[in-house]
């Protein structure tokens, strides 16, 4: 197996579980300890799991189930279950994924699975049924514990479910409905926002997306890849990657209640007031109590700011953004570029990776205090021996697991035959490698802990 592109889970039997996908994928098992790694299951074309597995999540009946990309009959992506225990695992295909036909099937999800009402949501990138010369807008489908699907709604260019190409997670807001986002059509053809009762079967799509200006009823933006985030406060805050003045991208706001859009920032590249561009994954949100609204959140751009190699940002509710970090590639002040991955909490300060840059080129791990201001540089990336982390490209976020800790993993490592790393923040900052992965199953043990730079 190699190129963990999402971050593992940590199961309820005290063990983590990943997916890979290089070579097909596979999924593998380790200690938190960062000891006894198997590999469990492996792809194969035509297989149950397919190929290219992207992510995993545990029931509540204690099965793991995911998503492929690829594989199934028709290799347009599987949904598979994983039943067993300790080393023994057995896998299933609950549902291949097609394009059209009478029960209008998606193809290639993208997205996670969001729980509603006792079943899974998720959607398709592709399939559906408008074909658009063989391809499709996408899908929104329904899942049981068992494995029953059915597609609840198929996107079109036209008509009563508008939008193309839903590609984030849908977000469960507590009172019935899930909201979405399609990264593009809708009446401006820039994406939309969307949001679909299960128990009465309604869409509804909320906003579309103009571009660079807000044009016709559409608001600034254009492609939001990102999952939404709910404030607490009645309203959910996006990012677009795309739009604005500027094309460099936008922060807005939509309403739960009517579907207002606001347009909270829009980003100016490498000059001007609003530096940063092109931001790939979503906020976080700061609480400052439980049951509070938010007070602020925080986000990535992947170019903009000096010298173009991102930013971390900070903007209130009401749309005051203030550029915190302008990531300076292999030197400088804050070495590190191109965050793609969510920022993620522990205790005050908030972690993230960068892909590229920093003082060996491959990429960083990193914190930030938002009361200090203070922002520290814990791991670079691509080292050899005691030079640094050997892992390289951390695309995705960190995850904090129920024991407290942050894991990640990196999309690459340092050699031909090494296919990316997993990894663990211990609670002083040190590194801990806990899976190499490398090609026709010769997954070896990282060692362990790094000192914080």
């Amino acid at each position: 197996g190699g190129e963990p592109f999402t971050a593992p889970v940590l199961a309820a039997d005290g063990w983590i579980y990943g997916a890979t996908r290089r070579n097909g994928g596979s999924i593998y098992r380790i200690s938190t300890a960062g000891t006894n790694p198997s590999v469990l299951i492996t792809s194969s074309a035509g297989g149950p799991m397919g190929l290219g597995p992207v992510g995993l999540m545990q029931t509540s009946g204690g099965d793991l189930q995911g998503l492929s990309e690829q594989g199934g009959p028709r290799n347009l992506g599987v949904l598979f279950r994983l039943r067993g225990a300790g080393t023994s695992w057995t896998t299933a295909q609950i549902l291949e994924f097609g394009q059209r036909s009478t029960s209008l099937e998606g193809a290639f999800p993208v997205g996670g699975l969001a729980a509603e009402g006792g079943l899974f949501y998720g959607t398709t990138e592709k399939g559906g049924n408008e074909l658009n010369a063989g391809n499709g807008y996408g899908t929104i489908f329904s899942m049981t514990p068992s494995g029953q699907r059915t597609t609840v709604v198929s996107f079109s260019s036209t008509g009563a479910v508008p939008g193309l190409w839903p590609r984030a997670s849908l977000l469960p807001t507590g009172d019935g409905w899930l909201y979405g986002t399609t990264s593009g059509g809708g009446e401006g053809g820039k994406g939309t926002v969307f949001r679909y009762r299960p128990s009465t079967n309604t869409f509804q799509s909320l906003a579309w997306f103009s571009g660079p200006a807000a044009s016709g009823g559409g608001a600034k933006g254009e492609e939001p890849n990102g999952a939404l985030i709910g404030g607490g406060d009645g309203w959910l805050y996006g990012t677009t990657r795309y739009g604005g003045a500027t094309g460099n991208g936008t922060v807005f706001r939509i309403a739960q209640a009517g579907g207002a859009v606001q347009t909270l920032a829009e980003f100016t590249g490498f000059s001007g007031s609003t530096l940063g561009g092109r931001p790939m994954c979503g906020l976080t949100a700061e609480f400052p109590q439980s049951f509070q609204p938010a007070t602020a959140f925080y986000g990535v751009t992947t170019v903009g700011g000096i010298p173009d190699r991102g930013t971390l940002f900070r903007i209130t509710p009401g749309g005051m953004l203030t550029t915190l970090v302008q990531f300076t590639g292999g030197s400088g002040a804050h070495p590190g570029g191109e965050p793609l991955g969510q920022l993620a909490w522990k205790d005050d300060w908030l972690y993230g990776t960068t892909r590229s840059d920093g003082l060996l080129g491959y990429g960083t791990v990193f914190k930030y205090q938002p009361s200090t201001g203070t922002r520290t540089v814990l791991v670079s990336m691509g080292g050899t021996g005691g030079t640094g982390w050997h892992g390289r490209y951390p695309i995705a976020g960190l995850i904090m697991a129920s024991d407290g800790l942050l894991y990640g993993t990196t999309s690459s490592g340092i050699d031909n035959s090494a296919y990316g790393t997993v990894f663990r923040l211990e609670a002083n900052d040190g590194l801990t490698g806990v899976l190499d992965f490398r090609s026709y199953g010769t997954n070896t043990l990282l060692p362990g802990n790094m000192p914080t730079q």
